[in-house]
């Protein structure tokens, strides 16, 4: 198979041989003995070799030697290496200099017409419209060998950004999955912890409690379990993919969350369910998160839960807890929880506000502006 990096020089290669078989045959059948003539002739047949490398050059060498072996009688095979010259030129040289060379061509057969040298001008007329075609071919192209590259350059471009919008998709959809296994898993195990240690202070005391402890416990474990394997199915290509959570799931955290100790009031608007889902699902995780920390640090104690729609196109989210009375080995944080909350709303457009209260208790304050109620995702 032939390199296409030789390609060139073989075709450029093989044009020269045609052209020196031509031209031999033609001056031995006119018997031609100028040595002067050979050696024109000859450089009429060779320049055509640097034609891609210096075209202009080239058309211009072989246009002056074809003028000076028509002055001498001599007309090699149709003038051939002239019209490659002039094609060469419109295929490799800039525009300006192009349209040079396609000047001097037909100033080169207005001068052999009025030269006086051939016998019948009209025949030397009709190369004048066969050079504007080679030469328009030449410009033809190399119009499309440009706007081929530059197709190929777009479609490289192209793939290389479709690919990087791949991986930057997968990244996302990761992280995505990361703060929902948070969320989710971390809140599940918290409620695990803290009824592990209930059970195991009332163990003795207390079986009856112990015993509803272990169940909350399973009960916990259990869910984690199952979200886990939801969410990790993603990374599997799983043809499922959990729904996110919506307002109408806030009643079932707030009941889970009351059953790990917390004693919670809640102020829960009425248009929650009416907001994009994607709001629906930063309300119900900061609710989440919240009450997670809470049982988690705090222990069994008063919270206030509120999530509304103000009339000004917001939705504020408020937990506050009073002190708390945990006792027990302490529960690590992440320290990535307070971060998720405020990434969260910052997609929006929103703020995030957490610190302690003056009496010891902790407040979350989210807030999360929307477009319109009731419109579908931003």
């Amino acid at each position: 198979m032939i390199n296409p990096a030789r390609r060139p020089r073989l075709v450029d290669g093989a044009v020269i041989v045609l052209l020196a078989a031509g031209s031999v045959l033609q001056l031995h059948a006119d018997q031609v003995g100028s040595v002067a003539v050979w050696i024109v002739a000859a450089l009429t047949v060779v320049a055509p070799a640097a034609r891609r490398r210096c075209p202009c050059t080239v058309a211009l060498v072989v246009i002056g030697a074809d003028i000076w072996l028509w002055f001498h009688g001599v007309h090699l095979i149709g003038d051939t290496a002239v019209g490659l010259a002039v094609y060469s030129a419109g295929r490799y040289a800039p525009r300006p200099r192009s349209y040079a060379i396609l000047f001097a061509s037909e100033l080169w057969i207005a001068g052999v017409m009025v030269s006086g040298h051939v016998d019948n001008p009209t025949d030397v007329l009709g190369a004048a419209p066969l050079i504007a075609a080679f030469w328009a071919a030449g410009l033809i192209v190399q119009r499309v060998r440009r706007d081929a590259a530059l197709l190929r350059t777009l479609t490289e471009r192209l793939r290389q950004e479709q690919a990087a919008n791949a991986r930057r998709a997968v990244h996302e959809e990761r992280g995505r999955i990361a703060r929902e296994l948070h969320d989710t898993v971390s809140h599940h195990l918290t409620a695990v912890a803290v009824h592990a240690d209930a059970a195991r202070l009332s163990l003795g005391d207390d079986p009856a409690t112990a015993e509803s402890g272990l169940r909350l416990i399973s009960r916990s474990a259990t869910a984690a379990l199952e979200e886990m394997r939801l969410l990790l199915g993603v990374l599997h290509a799983a043809p499922e993919q959990p729904p996110p959570p919506s307002a109408d799931d806030l009643t079932e955290l707030l009941d889970a969350a009351g059953h790990a100790g917390l004693r919670v009031r809640t102020e829960l608007g009425s248009g929650l369910a009416e907001l994009p889902p994607a709001v629906q699902a930063s309300v119900y995780r900061i609710v989440q998160e919240a009450l997670t920390n809470v049982v988690k640090h705090a222990g069994p104690t008063r919270v206030h839960v509120r999530a509304v729609q103000t009339c000004d196109g917001e939705v504020r989210v408020a937990v506050e807890n009073e002190p708390g009375t945990r006792s027990g080995p302490h529960v690590p944080g992440s320290g990535s929880g307070l971060a998720g909350m405020r990434s969260r709303v910052t997609i929006f457009g929103g703020g995030l506000a957490a610190g302690p209260r003056a009496d010891g208790g902790f407040r979350v304050e989210a807030v999360i502006p929307i477009d319109e109620p009731g419109e579908g995702t931003r």
